[in-house]
């Protein structure tokens, strides 16, 4: 999943945070999250982040992510797992013949569902 097209203003940080992640380059959403599980201490020693403004960041993106439907466990949504389920379902029961059909028009609905997302 990736969440390069939302800007980290939805993420609602206070100025401070929200400042010094914007004068490091970070600009979204995925950059943030990419730094925040590639390496914490770094995101820590960015200029006027500190402990109480690492707290609200890390706050801020589990609520986000929360929000998206994505735990740590599962990284899909309820939508996209629903559709991973049927997927795997067909594959499973060996329905190969015209069974693309149907990966097919399951993954355009998969699309559909994210674009309604993002919007």
């Amino acid at each position: 999943m990736k969440y390069n097209c939302f800007s980290i203003e939805v993420l609602n940080l206070t100025t401070r945070p929200y400042r010094a992640l914007w004068h490091y380059g970070i600009y979204n959403v995925q950059q943030l999250i990419d730094l925040y599980k590639s390496d914490k201490s770094k995101l820590m020693k960015i200029r006027n982040i500190g402990a109480e403004s690492f707290n609200e960041i890390e706050t801020a993106i589990q609520n986000f992510l929360k929000k998206e439907g994505v735990t740590d466990d599962n990284p899909l949504t309820p939508a996209e797992q629903h559709l991973y389920d049927e997927l795997t379902t067909l594959i499973n029961q060996g329905r190969y013949p015209g069974v693309a059909d149907e990966i097919i028009e399951k993954l355009d609905e998969l699309v559909d569902k994210f674009l309604e997302r993002i919007k």
